[in-house]
């Protein structure tokens, strides 16, 4: 099926009702189903319920505006493709519990798990006019075989790109030039329950401006926390830290990154964390910016090993440049330039 408009500012579908769905897209029969040129909107209090819904096989949503939603795109196909849509004002009662787009909350109706065959989404815009109508998510990963994003702005949101499954497995994250800011947290990875994600990457993207944090990972649950790769990313701007690392994780790297004038640290790593490597970056004064409130990096006190920083610069931070607690001896802590 195709729902085609003459623009998103031109054909617009308008919800009086608080909490239906407007477009429900479920089963084999929506395979390669098409959204485009569409705008919806709502003329009363959204209390719950999503503008758009699918459950099918493949999609395609394609210049569409969305405004004064609850669930604005409600993904669960095992493979969608969402191209140049804004997502925009929200409800003022939503916060607790609304988002911009969540993927992964049902079961495709030809079985398997969401995006199984890949879900991209590029070019998104979210915002909102007035900071009382933030949604608690902006993006909402609960399950995802295969997830891209890219060239995106999410912005304004509880957490902006928030990831964390309570079961199952979110797996094959790749994100690109993408901004997280100006939200309570910009990137939020936190599985828990039995919950795991693994083999995620993020180049050249920003967690910024965050009332909290701007990158945040923590293991929470019983399941697996591995193998992310940050490139060339940025979290600056902060009210807490730039980077938060906790819990039972394996292999994350951050490679030349930047933590810049955050309120704390510009990285923290919890106490016990191991595996992990963090070279050639900037944890200090580096952009126009200036350095953090504590130490560029530190390695909370406790058992942590099996760890590389090195190369970085950290310079400009009140309280030092590298606080290494961590008591394990197969570690290497070299180069680190004030």
């Amino acid at each position: 099926p195709c729902f085609i408009g003459d623009g998103p500012t031109q054909s617009v579908l308008s919800e009086n009702n608080t909490t239906a769905v407007i477009f429900r897209i479920a089963g084999l029969a929506s395979s390669h189903y098409m959204i485009r040129d569409l705008g919806f909107t709502a003329s009363v209090t959204r209390l719950g319920g999503a503008f758009v819904e699918t459950t099918g096989s493949q999609g395609f949503i394609h210049r569409v505006r969305f405004n004064k939603c609850y669930h604005c795109l409600d993904i669960s196909d095992q493979a969608t493709m969402v191209r140049d849509t804004s997502f925009n004002e929200g409800e003022t009662t939503a916060l607790a519990a609304a988002q911009y787009v969540r993927i992964g909350a049902n079961v495709p109706g030809p079985g398997g798990n969401a995006c199984d065959y890949g879900c991209s989404l590029d070019n998104i815009f979210t915002g909102t006019v007035n900071v009382g109508n933030q949604p608690a998510f902006g993006i909402n990963v609960i399950k995802a075989g295969a997830l891209q994003i890219a060239n995106s702005n999410i912005i304004r949101a509880g957490n902006a790109l928030n990831i964390t499954p309570s079961s199952g497995t979110v797996a094959g994250v790749m994100c690109i030039n993408s901004f997280f800011d100006n939200s309570s947290n910009g990137i939020v990875i936190r599985p828990t329950g039995t919950g795991s994600v693994v083999r995620a990457t993020f180049s050249g993207c920003g967690g910024t401006s965050s009332t909290n944090t701007g990158i945040y990972i923590e293991n929470a649950g019983s399941g697996t926390v591995s193998g992310f790769d940050f490139i060339n990313c940025y979290a600056y701007l902060s009210g807490g830290s730039g980077v938060f690392v906790s819990g039972v994780v394996s292999d994350i790297n951050f490679t030349a990154c930047k933590g810049t004038q955050n309120v704390v640290y510009g990285i923290v790593v919890d106490a016990n964390v191991s595996n992990f490597t963090i070279t050639g970056g900037c944890w200090g004064a580096c952009g126009g910016l200036l350095g953090n409130g504590q130490y560029g990096i530190a390695v909370v006190a406790g058992t942590s090993d099996h760890y590389i920083i090195s190369n970085n610069r950290v310079r400009g931070n009140t309280i030092g440049t590298v606080f290494d607690g961590g008591s394990g001896v197969n570690k290497s802590v070299t180069a680190n330039i004030n």
